[in-house]
């Protein structure tokens, strides 16, 4: 199971709910990953890398470059901001 922590999952009371939640899915069978949103900007290899793994097929980080096209028309890279900006 993938997903995405933001920052609020760093309050003292949000992390604990999230610890029970993890303990709860680990007692279903599920192996909960949780990603950052640097690491789901700036390192998605890494997630494809442990998707890949805990399906137990080859790592084939060729599959990012349908990633890296719809990254680059983001607001989360310059030239995306710039974009949507014109728009505006």
């Amino acid at each position: 199971m993938v997903e995405y922590d933001g920052a609020h999952h760093r309050d003292a009371r949000q992390y604990e709910r999230d610890r029970a939640r993890a303990r709860q899915l680990q007692a279903l069978g599920w192996v909960p990953y949780s990603y950052s949103a640097t690491t789901l900007r700036c390192q998605p290899q890494l997630i494809l890398r442990d998707a890949d793994q805990a399906l137990g097929r080859p790592d084939d980080p060729g599959r990012l470059d349908t990633w890296y096209s719809l990254m680059q028309d983001s607001t989360f890279t310059a030239a995306g901001m710039a974009r949507f900006r014109a728009r505006l």
